[in-house]
C-alpha cells in the first residue's frame, strides 16, 4: 500500500508538470492549431514570460537536431548546451521586444555546433494565452544563408565582369584600336603600341591619318569610310608607318560598337602580317630555286596531285631512267604504270598512300621499258603547294648497293647458321670492345633481344659480385690481343644464376687488322654445382647436429660425425669398423631385421630405442637410406638419428595438458550454459512485468514512465544479447556447433525478414533502410542459424553506428560470379588502425565507460566465425567518419543446391 501511494503521487507530480509545460488548446479549434504549427516550414518557438520553451514545432527539432525532452520547459539560452546563448537573441527578447509587440526581419549569425554557421531572419510577436491573458512570445525562425551566398557570389560576378573586359583589352596580345567617327584616336592597348612604336600619351586623340605615309593617307581614310558603311565586315590589307620610320603591312578589321557611355565607336584589330609577306617573296625564290633541283636531280622525281594520284610533273633524270617519254608520265593516274604494279596495283592502293602521308619502299624492283631489271629505294610524301595537296616521289636507283648487301647477307647467314648450330654461347665485339653481336643460343639463354644485349647491355644478366672480375681479365687482354678464360654467373631467361665458362680470343681480317674479339661459352653450373655440393656435404656431416652414421652393406660403420660420437659417448676410434648394432638398445631388437631390409629396399624411418656407451637407454628418430654407384647398386647406408628424449617428454606434458584443458572447457561450457539459464529466466520475468506496466502507464498519458519501462526493457535485452553471444562463442571455440546445411534462399528466408524486423530501429533514429535484390537465382548451400546471425548482427551495427542518412543491404554478385551481400551505411567508419583489430573479441574502438556506443565486441567475432562454417568470406571497407561496407561472399556457385 505505500508503495502505490508513493507512486500516485510521483503520478501526479509528473502530471502538474506536464500540464504546466504544455499549450491545452480547446478541442476542433485547438486540434486545427495545432497542425498549423508543426505544417510551418519555419521553425517556430513558444516561450511563456520567463523565456521557456512552451511548445516547438516539428521543423524546430528536424532542423537543430534536438529532441522534446532536451526543449520543452527549458530556457531559451539553455538550449542544447547553451548554443542558443547568442548576445543578439538576448538584446531581442529583453530589450527590444520589452518595449514592441513585434519585431521583423532582424538578422543573426552564430554558429552552432550540429549544424555548423547559420545566418538567421528573427520574427517575433507577442500573444496572450488563455482566460487570464498571459503573456507569450511567438518566435519565427528564417535559415537565409544560402540565399545570403547566392547574393554575395552574383554581386562579386558583376563586379567582376566588368574587370575582365579591362583585362581582356588590356592584356590580349593582338594589337587593338578604337577611334571615333572624326577619326580620333580614343584608346589602344599595349599590343598596339608594341606594334607602332608609340606610347598611349603620344598617340592620345591624334587623328588616324599620322600613321600612314602621307601621300598614301587620304586613299586609306577614304577606303575604311566605304568599308564601315559596308554590310559585311570588311578585312583590308594596308600599311603603316612606325614610331622609328619602318613600314609594316597590316591586315585592318574594324566594326562599329558603343562605348561605356553609349557612344558609337570604331573597334579595329591590326594583325601585323609584315613577316608573312616577306615570306612570300622568299617562297618565290626558294620555288625557282626547287625547280633548278628538280630539272638537275640525280634522283628520279615524279609529283602527283593528292586528291586524283594523276601526275603533274617528272624530272628528266627519271625518264632517262626507264627509257619513257614524257608523255608516258603527264596526265597518267600512278596505278596505271605497269613499272609501278607493287605500289600502286589498283586504286585502294593508292588510297592507303594517300593515307598514310609517308611511304618507303627501299628496295622495289622495276623494269624499264627495254626490259632491264632495276631496284631502287622508293619515298613518297604530302605537301601542300598554293593550298593543294600533291604528293612527291622520289626514286633512287641502289641496283649496284642492293647486290652488294644480298652477297654480303648471304655470307653473314651462312656464318648465324654455323654459329647457331651447336649449344655454345657465341658473341663478337668490335675494335671499341663493345659487343656486336649474340647469337641465337645467347638470347634464348638469357630470354633477351640482341638491341638489349648491345653494347654492354649483356652485363645486366652477369652477377653483381662477378661483373668487376669480368671487366678485369676482358680489358687486360683485349688490350694485349691475347686469348682469355673466365668463370662467371650469367642470368638466365628464368631468373637462375648460372655458372658459365667463357673463352675469348682476338679476331683479325684478311689483311691481319685487328677487327675485335669473339667469345665461346659453356654452362658448367652442373659441374660446379656438384664440386661445391661435394665440399658442403663434407663439411655438413660433420658440423650438423644429427647424429650421422655411414656403414657398409653388412652395417659395419665406415664414418660418424662428431654429433654421434657425443651424443653416445664414444669416440671415433671405438666405432669404425664396428657394427652398427653397438648403439642398438635390446628393447629395439625385433625392429633391427626390418631396418636393414628396408633400407636395402629404399628407405626406412620411425623411433627406436638405441643405447650409449654407459648403458642408459633412449629415443631416437631414425631415418635411413641407401647411397647407390654409377650402375646404381647399392654402395653404401646412411642412417641420421635425432635424440628425441626431451621431444618426447613435452609430449607427454602436452597430452596432460590437453586433457586438463578439455575438461576445463567442459566444466566452463557447462557453468556458462547454467548461468545463462540462471540470468535469463528472472530477466524473462522482469520484461514481462515491465511491459505489462507499461501498458498500464500507457492510459494516465506518463511520458516519463514509458520512458523509464522502455529502457528497463532495452537494457533487459541488452543483457539477454550479451549472454547469447558469449555462449555461442564459447560454443564455437569448444567445438560444440554443429550446423545444418540445408538450402537456403537468401532473399525471401533471410534478408527479407532482417530488413522487415529492422524498419522500425532505423526509423526511430531517422535513418533510411534499403534493400536491393539483383538476383533471381539467391539459393545458397548452408546452416539457417548461422546465416541469419552473420546478416543480423551487420545490419544492427550498421544502425547502431550510424547517426544519419541510410543503411542499404544489397544481394547481388561480384565479378567472378559468387553471390555476394554487402551492408553499407553512412556512420561513423572505422579507422585504419582498428580494421586490423576488428574481428577480436572484447575489443572496440572507443573503450571505458566514456565510449559513445554500447556493446561487448562479441558481435563481429561471430560473424568471422560463422562464415567460416558456412563457406564463405567477409571483407571490410571503411573511413573514419565516411561510413563502411562489410562485404560476405559465398564460394559456392549459384545452382550449386542439388550437389
Amino acid at each position: 500500500m505505500k508503495t502505490n501511494s508513493k507512486n500516485e503521487k510521483i503520478l501526479l507530480k509528473n502530471n502538474e508538470s506536464s500540464s504546466k509545460n504544455k499549450i491545452k488548446f480547446p478541442d476542433e479549434a485547438g486540434n486545427f492549431a495545432e497542425k498549423i504549427f508543426n505544417t510551418v516550414r519555419e521553425p517556430l518557438l513558444l516561450l511563456d514570460s520567463e523565456l521557456r520553451v512552451v511548445k516547438a514545432s516539428r521543423s524546430f527539432y528536424d532542423f537543430f537536431k534536438v529532441t522534446s525532452n532536451k526543449t520543452i520547459g527549458k530556457l531559451i539560452y539553455d538550449l542544447g548546451n547553451r548554443q542558443w546563448d547568442i548576445p543578439k537573441l538576448r538584446d531581442l527578447l529583453e530589450k527590444i521586444l520589452p518595449k514592441k509587440t513585434t519585431f521583423n526581419n532582424y538578422e543573426v549569425e552564430h554558429v552552432f555546433p550540429k549544424i555548423g554557421k547559420r545566418i538567421m531572419l528573427l520574427n517575433a510577436r507577442k500573444i496572450q494565452r488563455g482566460e487570464l491573458k498571459e503573456q507569450m512570445i511567438l518566435l519565427a525562425i528564417e535559415d537565409v544563408t544560402e540565399r545570403k551566398h547566392k547574393e554575395e557570389l552574383l554581386s562579386e560576378s558583376n563586379r567582376l565582369t566588368q574587370e575582365y573586359l579591362d583585362i581582356l583589352f588590356n592584356r590580349t596580345h593582338i594589337p587593338i584600336i578604337i577611334w571615333d567617327s572624326l577619326f580620333s584616336i580614343t584608346h589602344i592597348n599595349h599590343s598596339f603600341e608594341k606594334l607602332c612604336g608609340y606610347t598611349w600619351k603620344e598617340i592620345k586623340n591624334k587623328n588616324l591619318r599620322f600613321l600612314f605615309l602621307q601621300e598614301k593617307a587620304e586613299l586609306i581614310i577614304e577606303l575604311l569610310k566605304n568599308n564601315l558603311l559596308s554590310e559585311d565586315d570588311e578585312i583590308t590589307e594596308l600599311d603603316i608607318q612606325t614610331k622609328n620610320k619602318e613600314l609594316k603591312t597590316i591586315l585592318w578589321n574594324s566594326t562599329n560598337i558603343l562605348d561605356k557611355d553609349g557612344i558609337k565607336v570604331v573597334a579595329t584589330i591590326a594583325q601585323d602580317i609584315t613577316k608573312h609577306k616577306r615570306a612570300e617573296e622568299t617562297l618565290m625564290i626558294l620555288e625557282t630555286r626547287y625547280r633548278r633541283l628538280f630539272e638537275t636531280a640525280k634522283d628520279g622525281i615524279i609529283i602527283l596531285d593528292a586528291d586524283t594520284g594523276m601526275i603533274i610533273d617528272v624530272n628528266p633524270f627519271l625518264i632517262d631512267l626507264l627509257d619513257y617519254s614524257i608523255e608516258n608520265f603527264i596526265g597518267k593516274e600512278l596505278w596505271e604504270l605497269g613499272f609501278f604494279k607493287d605500289i600502286a596495283a589498283n586504286k585502294n592502293k593508292f588510297l592507303e598512300l594517300q593515307q598514310n602521308k609517308y611511304v618507303r619502299y627501299e628496295d622495289l624492283p622495276l623494269e624499264t621499258a627495254n626490259g632491264r631489271k632495276l631496284y631502287v629505294e622508293f619515298i613518297s610524301n604530302i605537301y601542300l603547294v598554293n593550298n593543294k595537296r600533291v604528293i612527291q616521289c622520289n626514286i633512287r636507283d641502289i641496283t649496284e648497293r642492293k647486290l652488294a648487301e644480298e652477297s654480303k647477307r648471304e655470307i653473314e647467314q651462312n656464318y648465324k647458321t654455323l654459329a647457331n648450330s651447336g649449344t655454345a654461347l657465341i658473341w663478337t665485339a668490335g675494335i671499341d670492345k663493345l659487343c656486336n653481336y649474340f647469337n641465337d643460343v645467347w638470347l634464348e639463354f638469357t630470354g633477351r633481344t640482341l638491341d638489349e644485349e648491345m653494347g654492354n647491355g649483356w652485363v645486366e644478366g652477369v652477377h653483381p659480385n662477378d661483373i668487376e672480375r669480368c671487366f678485369d681479365i676482358y680489358t687486360t687482354a683485349f688490350d694485349r690481343r691475347e686469348n682469355f678464360s673466365m668463370e662467371y654467373r650469367l642470368k638466365r631467361r628464368d631468373g637462375e644464376y648460372r655458372w658459365i665458362l667463357d673463352d675469348g680470343c682476338p679476331r683479325y681480317n684478311s689483311k691481319g687488322e685487328f677487327i675485335g674479339y669473339i667469345g665461346h661459352c659453356l654452362d658448367i653450373s652442373e659441374r660446379r654445382h656438384f664440386e661445391e655440393e661435394n665440399t658442403m656435404l663434407a663439411q655438413s656431416l660433420k658440423s650438423i647436429n644429427e647424429c650421422v652414421s655411414l656403414t657398409d652393406l653388412n652395417n659395419n660403420i665406415i664414418f660418424v660425425n662428431e654429433s654421434f660420437t657425443k651424443t653416445y659417448g664414444y669416440n671415433n676410434s671405438e666405432l669404425i669398423g664396428k657394427n652398427i648394432d653397438i648403439v642398438r638398445s635390446p628393447n629395439s631388437s625385433s625392429e633391427l631385421k626390418e631396418i636393414s631390409l628396408a633400407t636395402l629396399q629404399g628407405e626406412w624411418h620411425g623411433e627406436i630405442w638405441n643405447k650409449r656407451k654407459n648403458g642408459s637407454d633412449f629415443p631416437v628418430y631414425l631415418s635411413t637410406t641407401k647411397i647407390n654407384d654409377r650402375e646404381n647398386k647399392p654402395l653404401w647406408l646412411i642412417g641420421i638419428a635425432t635424440d628425441i628424449s626431451e621431444r618426447k617428454a613435452i609430449e607427454r606434458e602436452l597430452i596432460e595438458a590437453k586433457e586438463k584443458a578439455e575438461e576445463s572447457n567442459k566444466l566452463k561450457t557447462e557453468f556458462l550454459a547454467q548461468m545463462s539459464h540462471e540470468i535469463r529466466t528472472p530477466l524473462n520475468a522482469v520484461q514481462g512485468n515491465v511491459e505489462f506496466l507499461n501498458e498500464l502507464f500507457i492510459d494516465n498519458n506518463n511520458d516519463e514512465a514509458t520512458e523509464s519501462f522502455e529502457s528497463i526493457i532495452l537494457a533487459s535485452k541488452r543483457i539477454i544479447r550479451t549472454i547469447d553471444l558469449i555462449l555461442n562463442v564459447s560454443e564455437l571455440k569448444t567445438g560444440g556447433y554443429y550446423p545444418n546445411y540445408v538450402n537456403i534462399h537468401l532473399d525471401s528466408e533471410i534478408l527479407t525478414c532482417l530488413y522487415q524486423e529492422h524498419q522500425l530501429s532505423a526509423k526511430r533514429k531517422g535513418l533510411e533502410l534499403i534493400y536491393k535484390c539483383e538476383l533471381t537465382n539467391d539459393i545458397v548451400i548452408a546452416d539457417m542459424y548461422s546465416i541469419k546471425q552473420i546478416f543480423s548482427n551487420l545490419i544492427e551495427n550498421a544502425i547502431k553506428y550510424t547517426k544519419e542518412g541510410k543503411v542499404e543491404i544489397i544481394l547481388g554478385k561480384n565479378k567472378s560470379g559468387n553471390i555476394m551481400i554487402e551492408v553499407k551505411d553512412t556512420g561513423i567508419g572505422i579507422s585504419s588502425e582498428f580494421l586490423t583489430k576488428l574481428f577480436e573479441p572484447f575489443l572496440q574502438e572507443e573503450q571505458g565507460y566514456t565510449r559513445s556506443f554500447d556493446g561487448n565486441g562479441l558481435g563481429l567475432l561471430l560473424v568471422k566465425n560463422y562464415c567460416k562454417i558456412n563457406n564463405a568470406i567477409i571483407e571490410v571497407e571503411s573511413e573514419k567518419n565516411a561510413g563502411s561496407t562489410f562485404r560476405v561472399i559465398f564460394n559456392e556457385s549459384i545452382g550449386e543446391s542439388s550437389k
